[in-house]
């Protein structure tokens, strides 16, 4: 009658967010940087204990360097499940029908697409989002068209708090919600004649808005976007995907293209509200 808890996933922490943007870091935009106090648990595990080996990232041995870090009792990565870097660790790609891209910077030509109005299904820490620039109505209009979401809002992200309260209004308890570790999405009160499409929660005053929560997500927001809507790569009464192939298959008549990565995700989870 025992049981084991097991840690929830945890969104970027202040050490690894300052090393992700530091250009003299050797994890450098790095989309998958994480340490022993932030990073994928849950959504990696297989089994109890929580070992490396006992989760996806089994496939990737750690270099020398981040081996190193592992094993080190003083340092911020001693026994970080997760611990990789680009020389050892998962890698991002991206694909338009259903075909890999040979390119240098997925991540940047991604941003390219969102910025020219296209839809992206974008890989998450739990499952599929798909994605669009959500002051570009045209996108909007035509994501909730393909995905026969008549009227039910879409959820948005923002890099910080400082974009959020360009279209929503923010209280001290509603910083707290959006700040929290888990990154919830935060139901906030629109403010008027802001450049968020009308269209993104249609007849409401109101819309829901998250933090990023993942490197990845810090590396598509920066310097790029107000907000990008960011709703569950599903459909109807159906659960969020998260494989890589499925989303491939079932997305593909609503996706212009597909930001995946090659760690896969054993526990599918959906962002919180």
């Amino acid at each position: 009658n025992s049981f084991v808890l097991v840690s929830p996933d945890i969104s970027i922490c202040k050490d690894c967010l300052q090393e992700l943007f530091n250009h003299q870091n050797r994890r450098y935009h790095y989309p998958f940087i994480n340490c022993t106090n932030c990073g994928p648990r849950f959504t990696i595990i297989k089994d109890i204990p929580y070992d490396r080996k006992k989760t996806t990232m089994r496939v990737f041995k750690m270099c020398p360097q981040c081996q190193s870090e592992y094993d080190n009792l003083e340092d911020r990565r001693y026994h970080a499940q997760p611990n990789a870097c680009a020389d050892c660790g998962p890698k991002v790609f991206l694909y338009q029908q259903k075909r890999k891209l040979a390119i240098v910077d997925p991540i940047a030509e991604a941003i390219r697409l969102l910025k020219d109005g296209q839809i992206g299904a974008i890989k998450g820490l739990g499952g599929f989002h798909l994605a669009c620039d959500a002051t570009n109505n045209k996108a909007v209009l035509k994501l909730r068209h393909l995905k026969n979401r008549e009227a039910k809002p879409f959820a948005l992200m923002s890099l910080n708090i400082e974009k959020i309260n360009q279209y929503c209004e923010i209280g001290k308890e509603e910083k707290e919600w959006l700040e929290d570790r888990a990154r919830p999405i935060v139901l906030l009160k629109k403010k008027k004649n802001s450049l968020i499409s009308l269209f993104v929660a249609p007849n409401n005053d109101h819309l829901g808005a998250m933090l990023p929560y993942t490197p990845l997500h810090y590396l598509l927001l920066k310097d790029n976007f107000l907000a990008l809507v960011m709703t569950s790569g599903n459909f109807r009464d159906e659960p969020i995907i998260c494989n890589n192939q499925e989303a491939l298959e079932k997305l593909d008549k609503i996706a212009d293209f597909f930001l995946l990565y090659n760690r896969d995700i054993f526990n599918r989870c959906d962002d919180s509200v």
